[in-house]
């Protein structure tokens, strides 16, 4: 029977470590994975193995070249137990460094230690009477797994016997007699068996790098290595030439030299191929170098420096800086904006405003970020205009339709209720009938738009659009949008049909969570001006959390501000409709024409050093000063005079036209460039930095941006698998580009400290 206070133990001592769990089928040593699947690929976390040991289901640990773990358990290889097997295993005990010990159901123990950064795996076995040969021990550093605390084999439990941390350990601690002549980096017999051919670990004083590092000593930063010396294609390359590749590019980055590049390659990864070794055709050594070196100097940032990083340093956990040892850090704030940022900018608007109405109602029914409330209601607004209303410029005409775009968390972000409140409002029978249906195939949306050209949309999950976009069946749609959002009359040919669409008018706001986004999108989106065209929020700072509360008063007060955006409605209709049916166009006009050119012109060249960066940022600029006047007509039509019930049949102000005071074109310069232009550059540049191929480049970009996150949030923006994201934090901290940085409330940090990359 397995038992949780035994695993329980076990974490409370290794947990700070960020230990990799796998499952392991029950009352076995077995991976617990379907088959097919690879046990490397099932990772679990704590909570998870939690979980399936409350289920009575086994668990392993994966050592993951710093927490490592020597299995003692002996035997004779042939099968059977030595004599005096006990007495053996307590003198390795004794020979071996103090540490958190596990005692087996075979009798066996599993040694847990840190790895000092010089230990690799090997196996350890003596020759004794007549040539029987014993196997004392295997050292699992890597690539291998054992079964953690708490698990059972025939009900007998995994159990902690030495309940203290982990000791420090190095090949230097071991015994000598243990060690053999010859280390091979193989997976053993048994749990984590990996089946790769023996081969030996580089001699030392063959293979050293520039400073004179050993490659050995590598092997536990870069558990990569390991595999590339003795798998001739390993699981996860699509070749044997591709893993040359790989190797030729880690060799490099740690400056080891093209002749003993060469000697290594031809001692581990030299085959026949045809007949001939395949390392010696042509000038495939030379070919790959070169391309490591191409590879290297375009992702990386810097090569190696001795200065801040060798061997001898501990991993980068366990160094954890204090924060004036880094104030020369400027720490970016987690949003270019706060709550109280946004309410002040509200309230600059007349206290009946059909905006401060909205926010202020909703606001106090959902913890919500004000920031999605502050989009939904210009969105709300410029639904109601139903494109009956424009600003006449010499560039053509604009018309104040939001594309709005929301990204959150899910559920913690209240998005989606953001978007139901919209919908609640909308219900408004005068606004109803222009409620756009969620298939966005392009047929569909053609089709829907031909039959009324005026539509407004609202999607709960926006990564559906962008996944149709991506499908050979939606190829296009991008640019139907993309058309229909300049309002003007469009021409489609798809298929059989042809569809015609007269003065479109299409208002759109969506929401999505940041993993769906750029699991969707690619630099395409922003270079061809599909994103600068929405609006763009997404906050990630934490908010205070409201306690939910009956409220009688909620659907009141929604039905009233349905109301004063259906007399908005109202007023544009009845101003505007003509006796025939057709309807005329109010122009909006602003006070001050000289103001108004001046936002429209105002871009700012980057002086970033990317182009594309820069491309991209003059795209949002120019779409973004455009909606820079949308926004303050949509402000003047939210003014306590234009959402009152109409009590004539025409609006006679409203029909000679609408001025725009400065007041509105300054107010809504600002939500543009303090709030939504800032959110675009960030949500384009995470963009940007998923689609890139590096992983590093991916993830300094990521610290360079914000210059501080936690583990968990580094993870998640970098959207890298587990191991990856080991891998280059471990090469980050190597090179002394990231250090730990703990806060006040005893929080760790990553923070970037390298160099410009």
């Amino acid at each position: 029977m397995v038992r949780l206070d035994e695993f329980m133990k076990f974490v409370r001592l290794v947990k700070n470590l960020n230990p990799s769990f796998i499952p392991v089928a029950k009352n076995s040593k077995s991976p617990g994975v379907p088959a097919g699947v690879s046990w490397k690929n099932a990772r679990l976390s704590v909570e998870e193995a939690v979980k399936r040991i409350r289920e009575g289901k086994n668990v392993g640990l994966v050592p993951d070249g710093r927490l490592i773990v020597i299995d003692l358990d002996v035997k004779y290889q042939s099968g059977g137990i030595p004599e005096k097997r006990d007495q053996i295993l307590d003198v390795l005990l004794k020979k071996l460094p103090e540490t958190l010990t596990v005692r087996t159901p075979s009798g066996g123990y599993h040694l847990y230690y840190l790895n000092k950064g010089n230990v690799i795996n090997f196996d350890f076995a003596r020759t004794v009477n007549n040539g029987n040969i014993v196997h004392i021990g295997e050292v699992r550093v890597n690539d291998r797994y054992v079964v953690a605390p708490g698990s059972s084999i025939n009900g007998n439990v995994y159990e902690v016997v030495k309940e203290i941390p982990p000791s420090p350990i190095g090949m230097e601690d071991f015994p000598e007699e243990l060690i053999p002549e010859t280390l091979h980096a193989r997976p053993p017999a048994g749990e984590g068996m990996g089946g790769a051919d023996a081969l030996p670990i580089p001699n030392e004083s063959l293979y050293r790098n520039k400073y004179g590092w050993p490659l050995s000593v590598l092997i536990a930063r870069q558990p990569k290595i390991a595999k590339l010396l003795t798998e001739i294609h390993p699981e996860g390359f699509v070749s044997p030439s591709e893993a040359d590749q790989s190797l030729a590019c880690i060799l490099y980055f740690w400056e080891f030299d093209y002749d003993t590049y060469v000697k290594v390659m031809k001692a581990y990864r030299s085959r026949v191929k045809g007949g001939k070794q395949r390392l010696e055709r042509g000038d495939y050594l030379q070919r790959t170098w070169q391309k490591a070196k191409e590879y290297v100097k375009e992702t990386i940032s810097s090569i190696v420096d001795p200065n801040v990083w060798n061997p001898e340093f501990n991993m980068l956990p366990d160094k954890v800086v204090k924060i004036e040892e880094i104030t020369h850090i400027k720490f970016k704030a987690l949003d270019p904006i706060v709550d109280e940022d946004i309410w002040e900018l509200v309230n600059q608007l007349p206290e009946n405003h059909f905006l401060r109405k909205f926010m202020d109602a909703m606001s106090k029914r959902s913890d919500t970020y004000p920031e999605y409330l502050l989009l939904a209601g210009l969105y709300l607004l410029s639904v109601a205009t139903l494109r009956r209303v424009k600003i006449p410029l010499s560039i053509g005409d604009v018309w104040p339709n939001i594309w709005g775009l929301i990204i959150g968390q899910s559920t913690l972000s209240r998005k989606t209720t953001v978007l139901d409140f919209v919908r609640d409002i909308t219900n408004n029978p005068q606004l109803y009938i222009y409620r756009g249906s969620e298939d966005f195939s392009p047929e569909g949306l053609l089709t829907e738009l031909s039959e009324e050209g005026t539509r407004f949309y609202i999607i709960d999950e926006f990564a559906r659009l962008l996944a149709v976009m991506r499908k050979t069946w939606g190829e296009g749609l991008a640019d139907v949008l993309m058309n229909l959002y300049g309002c003007k009359n469009l021409r489609r040919r798809l298929r059989k049909n042809t569809y015609d669409i007269k003065e479109p008018f299409v208002c759109m706001i969506g929401a999505t969570t940041p993993v769906n986004l750029l699991k969707n999108s690619d630099q395409d989106l922003l270079t061809s001006g599909f994103y600068p065209r929405f609006l763009i929020v997404a906050p990630q700072r934490k908010k205070e959390t409201k306690p939910i509360k009956q409220d009688p008063r909620f659907s009141f007060e929604m039905e009233q501000i349905s109301e004063c955006l259906g007399n908005l409605v109202e007023r544009i209709i009845k101003t505007t409709q003509n006796r025939d049916g057709s309807f005329k166009v109010i122009n909006a006009t602003f006070k001050d024409e000289e103001r108004m050119s001046e936002i429209v012109n105002n871009i700012v060249v980057s002086d970033d050093e990317d182009e594309v960066r820069k491309e991209i940022a003059l795209i949002f600029q120019g779409r973004y000063n455009i909606y820079t006047l949308k926004i303050a007509l949509l402000l003047k039509l939210g003014e306590p005079q234009f959402i009152a019930p109409l009590d004539k049949a025409v609006d006679l102000n409203m029909l000679n036209g609408i001025e725009i005071e400065n007041k509105y074109l300054d107010l809504a310069e600002k939500m543009v460039r303090n709030v939504f232009l800032k959110y675009a550059y960030r949500v384009s540049d995470d963009i940007m930095l998923a689609s890139t191929e590096s992983k590093i480049s991916r993830v300094v970009g990521l610290l360079r941006k914000y210059r501080k996150l936690t583990h968990s949030e580094l993870l998640r923006y970098s959207h890298l698998t587990s191991r990856e994201f080991r891998e280059v934090i471990g090469t980050l901290g190597e090179r002394g580009d990231i250090v730990i940085y703990e806060d006040k409330r005893g929080t760790a940090h990553y923070v970037y400290v390298g160099k410009k990359g």
